[in-house]
């Protein structure tokens, strides 16, 4: 989980604390993600744990969960995937405190209601959505 962030233009080296959330799930969830700008800490958070798919809830908005591994999006607002699995280049590993960290080739996906995504592969489906 994201424990601390500067919320900053640009997604800058050691601006980010993470901890170890609840266990439920294997991804990084940034709740009120839309409202207060928070793209630059779960993007951060994704490249420095590609493992881990960056979940962002917006306002009046949520994912029901199914069995740990399916998610429905529900609300009148969007949920934003941030998957990092397939960068090709990145510095996070060697950025020098307080410089920009880059990324290329990290994948965007913006769900509405209905809309579901598979926790374990990233698939989205979106056949039931309006």
């Amino acid at each position: 989980m994201i424990a601390d962030a500067i919320n900053g233009e640009a997604i800058v080296g050691y601006d980010l604390e993470l901890d170890n959330g609840l266990g439920f799930l294997d991804c990084i969830i940034d709740t009120h993600f839309v409202h207060r700008g928070r793209f630059g800490r779960l993007a951060h958070a994704t490249i420095l744990h590609p493992e881990f798919l960056g979940i962002g809830l917006g306002e009046d908005t949520s994912l029901i969960i199914e069995q740990g591994k399916t998610a429905t999006c529900k609300g009148s607002g969007m949920v934003i995937i941030i998957n990092s699995k397939q960068i090709n280049q990145t510095n996070v590993e060697t950025v020098k405190k307080g410089c920009p960290v880059y990324a290329e080739n990290l994948v965007i996906d913006i769900l509405t209601e209905d809309c579901k995504i598979n926790l374990e592969t990233g698939d989205i489906d979106v056949s039931d959505a309006r």
